[in-house]
């Protein structure tokens, strides 16, 4: 029962001795297999490495497996989802059975094209408020009606764009410094330049040098 214990899901197929049921037989599956099916189907790396997940969701929006980012980090995936649009009593009741399964959903509006039995992409709030980029399948198999969902969260496909502005703002910032300092040397040395040719100049006008002042600057100036 969903809030006391984790969840278990069923096959079961009844057991037929000429036309009279004699049984069934019936295999649990433990909602821990369909975490680590999920793990496997999404990447070779963990979750928190590659940023890549991946989780069933039933006809009904509501979780199958648990929600990848909850097997992260319980504690603060429970901080969270006290803050976003699951109300209190339900995030207690996945606080208590540390377990998403059966006990959280998304929207109705999510993942619209799998209800027709049709594959989609696209962007996706998580329950506890993350941005993910997503697609998503419909699991065509008789009497089940889910659907595979991959997800990865947004700042993580921003970041080497993130990382390649802040790159090329640094080289930015240096190469801005390299031009300054340049110019200020070459304008300082100008300005030294003019300063020398207007004190003789100075001297000729008021004869205090009527040779004139040899002025060496390898330039124009010269002449």
């Amino acid at each position: 029962v969903p809030g006391i214990i984790p969840p278990c899901f069923y096959i079961s197929t009844p057991m037929v001795q000429g036309n009279q049921v004699i049984g069934a037989v019936i295999f649990s599956i433990e909602v821990n297999s369909l975490d680590r099916l999920m793990a496997a189907n999404a990447s070779s790396g963990s979750h928190h490495e590659t940023g890549f997940s991946a989780f069933l969701i039933g006809s009904d929006r509501n979780y199958r497996s648990n929600d990848p980012d909850f097997l992260t980090d319980k504690a603060q995936y429970i901080k969270r989802l006290k803050h976003s649009r699951i109300s209190a009593s339900e995030a207690v009741k996945i606080e208590k059975s540390t377990c998403t399964a059966m006990n959280l959903n998304v929207s109705d509006d999510a993942f619209p094209d799998a209800g027709l039995g049709l594959s989609g992409h696209g962007k996706f709030i998580t329950p506890s408020g993350m941005r993910a980029l997503c697609s998503y399948t419909p699991v065509i198999r008789p009497g089940l009606d889910w659907i595979l969902v991959t997800q990865v969260s947004l700042p993580e496909v921003l970041r080497p764009a993130c990382s390649l502005v802040g790159i090329l703002s640094i080289a930015g910032i240096l190469l801005l410094l390299i031009v300054s300092m340049i110019s200020f040397r070459i304008s300082r040395t100008l300005t030294a330049r003019i300063e020398n040719l207007r004190g003789s100049l100075s001297s000729l006008v008021y004869k205090k040098d009527a040779a004139g002042s040899q002025i060496v600057t390898g330039d124009e100036i010269d002449r």
